[in-house]
C-alpha cells in the first residue's frame, strides 16, 4: 500500500486557534505545516510552543516545519490548503488584503480553510479571487474550541476542539448534497485533521452549522462582553485593547435580517452597544500606532 501524500499546508494567524490547529496539522503526519507567525515570531522561533491541553497533554519546544513573519514571505511555493485563522474584523483589515500575496501567485489557488467566527467571512475572499478569473475553493467551517493564549508561545486549550466543515457556495442557500469534487476535497482535509486527533464533520450545508454557531456567540459572546459575567474570546480580546468581531458576529445578522424583512430588535440592540465598545477599542488602536 503506498504511503498517504504529505501535503504543504499553510496557516495565517497563529494566536490560540491558530497554534492548535498548526499542532494538529502536524500531529497528523500528513502536513508540512508553515505557519504566519507576527508578533510572536521571536518567541515561537527562539523557544517554541508550549501547549498546556487537557486532551493532548502538555508539550514544550513544539515547532512547525517552518516559521515565517508575513504572507509575503510565505508566498514562495504552491500550497495545497491555506487556513485562516486570523479574526474577521473588517474594519481593521480584510481577508483578500491580508492573502493578497497568495491569491496573486503564479501558482494554482489552493484550498481555503476559513476557521473564523461569524457569518458570510468568506465572501470578499471569493469575489477576490473571482476578480482575478480564477475559480474560489473554500472551505466554511463552524468551531467548537476552548483554548487561549497565556503568553505569545504558551497554548492553554482544554478537551474540545470540534469542527463542521462543508464546501462554501456564494450566494447558494439550496443546495443540500455536495458534488463528487466538493465530496474528495472534503473527506482530504478531514482525514488529514482526524488524523491529527480533531474532531470532524463533514456536512453538506454548513452554513446552516455557522448559523447555529453564531447564535450561540450572539447570545453568549455579546452578553458576557458587556456585563464581564463570563470570559469569552470577544471579552478576552476587549480586555487587552483589541478590537472585536462586532461586524462578523452580530453585524451580519442584522444585515441578513434587514435583506429578508425579518425584525431583530433585541439583536440589533447589542449591536449598536457593541458598536460603541468597538469604536472606543478602534480609537485607542488608532491612537497608539
Amino acid at each position: 500500500m503506498a504511503a498517504a501524500k504529505v501535503q504543504d499546508v499553510l496557516l495565517v494567524g497563529f494566536g490560540a486557534v491558530g497554534a492548535m490547529y498548526a499542532l494538529i496539522l502536524k500531529r497528523s503526519g500528513l502536513a508540512r505545516v508553515t505557519i504566519v507567525a507576527r508578533s510572536n515570531y521571536d518567541a515561537v522561533i527562539e523557544h517554541g510552543v508550549r501547549f498546556e491541553s487537557a486532551k493532548y497533554g502538555v508539550i514544550t519546544g513544539w515547532r512547525p516545519d517552518r516559521v515565517v513573519r508575513s504572507v509575503q514571505e510565505a508566498a514562495d511555493r504552491p500550497y495545497s490548503y491555506v487556513f485562516v485563522t486570523t479574526k474577521a474584523i473588517p474594519e481593521r483589515t480584510s481577508t483578500p488584503s491580508i492573502l493578497k500575496p497568495l491569491i496573486s501567485a503564479p501558482y494554482p489557488q489552493p484550498t481555503y480553510v476559513l476557521l473564523q467566527n461569524g457569518l458570510n467571512v468568506e465572501t470578499d475572499l471569493y469575489h477576490a479571487i473571482k476578480e482575478l478569473g480564477k475559480e474560489p475553493s473554500i472551505i466554511s467551517t463552524a468551531l467548537w474550541i476552548n483554548t487561549n493564549l497565556l503568553e505569545p508561545n504558551v497554548v492553554e486549550h482544554g478537551i474540545v476542539d470540534r469542527v463542521s466543515i462543508g464546501m462554501y457556495r456564494y450566494n447558494d442557500f439550496t443546495t443540500e448534497a455536495n458534488t463528487p469534487a466538493e465530496a474528495a476535497v472534503l473527506e482530504d482535509i478531514g482525514a488529514i485533521l482526524t488524523a491529527g486527533g480533531s474532531e470532524v464533520a463533514i456536512v453538506p450545508e454548513v452554513q446552516r452549522k455557522k448559523f447555529s454557531k453564531n447564535f450561540w456567540n450572539v447570545a453568549f459572546s455579546s452578553f458576557s462582553t458587556l456585563t464581564g459575567s463570563h470570559k469569552p474570546s470577544m471579552l478576552l480580546d476587549a480586555e487587552k485593547g483589541q478590537a472585536i468581531e462586532v461586524e462578523a458576529i452580530l453585524g451580519a445578522v442584522v444585515r441578513l435580517a434587514q435583506e429578508r424583512g425579518v425584525a431583530v430588535p433585541r439583536v440589533e440592540m447589542l449591536y449598536a452597544l457593541l458598536l460603541v465598545v468597538q469604536n472606543q477599542l478602534l480609537a485607542k488602536l488608532e491612537s497608539s500606532s
